[in-house]
């Protein structure tokens, strides 16, 4: 083990290789921690070095990806209210909002996000912060006689 300093971390892991790694786990009767911890040790040991220019790959950003991501900058200063949807391989990966726009609780909540997405649920068409219109059944007077009556019988 490199350190007896346990640090907690979050990563992101594709949900094909997270469950790959469950079950070898479970194969192995470890937990999952266990089993990242071990092969970043393996991967980390003397002799298993980065390939070379790693690091280099990923400090060298394409010119039309610069450019891209400039544009998307240049729209979420410039404030007009866009969200900008990030895709790998039609997978919505992340969402860049304008820092001062209200957001939608379909778009805070990421299980109703997804929810509405796959079509299981249909937002409101018009949706105000106003309480819905009075549509009285009946005058209150009347609705209390009825009550009245009703409760006689018990």
């Amino acid at each position: 083990m490199l350190a007896n300093i346990v640090m907690t971390t979050s990563i992101h892991i594709p949900k094909p290789l997270l469950e790959a790694v469950d079950r070898k786990a479970k194969a192995l009767k470890i937990g999952r921690n266990r089993l990242i911890v071990r092969a970043l040790e393996r991967e980390l040991a003397p002799g298993a070095d980065w390939s070379p220019g790693f690091f280099e790959q990923l400090s060298t950003v394409p010119p039309e990806t610069a450019a891209a991501i400039d544009e998307l900058l240049t729209s979420a200063h410039q404030g007009r209210g866009e969200t900008v949807l990030i895709t790998d391989q039609d997978h919505i990966i992340a969402e860049l909002n304008p820092h001062d726009v209200r957001q939608d609780p379909l778009v805070d909540n990421p299980a109703l996000a997804e929810a509405v997405r796959k079509g299981w649920i249909t937002p409101a068409e018009v949706v105000s912060g106003e309480p819905p219109p009075r549509l009285p059944v009946a005058p209150l007077r009347e609705l209390l006689q009825e009550l009245d009556e009703d409760r006689e019988d018990r």
